[in-house]
């Protein structure tokens, strides 16, 4: 059988909606519910050159697909949304860049590496990181 649960509090529980959550479940099911804490490797987008300059246009422009990412006026925030998408593991910005770009790439999806090749001419570098993310994990399982 096959759960799902929307679940929600008032501002009291704010910072013990999981474990309320993991003592009703446990107790008015008949499966067990365990929450543990685990790391997760990640990527990291660096700002390796120092050459992406903040963007001269007004309106924000954004556009994808596969390969193609086409932005103006555009947060870093969208770059990595859209970097996670082809990744299997978050993508985290260590490039202390703050305002809104334009960037424009277009790489090949069956050749991963060629995303760095666009990336490089806006000085960012995309790799594997040795930050490791904290991640909850809810475990359910039958009693």
């Amino acid at each position: 059988r096959l759960y799902n649960f929307s679940i929600e509090f008032s501002d009291k529980f704010e910072n013990s909606w999981k474990e309320v959550s993991v003592a009703f479940l446990n107790s008015n099911l008949d499966y067990r519910v365990k929450e543990t804490v685990d790391t997760l490797i990640c990527y990291e987008i660096k700002d390796v050159d120092k050459i992406l300059n903040n963007s001269k246009f007004e309106k924000k422009e954004f556009s994808y697909g596969g390969g193609i990412y086409k932005s103006k006026s555009t947060p870093l925030e969208e770059l990595i949304k859209y970097i996670e998408d082809f990744t299997s593991i978050p993508v985290v910005d260590s490039s202390n860049l703050k305002g809104n770009f334009d960037i424009d790439l277009n790489w090949q999806l069956e050749d991963p590496k060629t995303i760095n090749t666009e990336l490089k001419k806006y000085g960012l570098l995309l790799e594997k990181s040795k930050v490791k993310l904290p991640v909850t994990i809810i475990e359910v399982y039958k009693k």
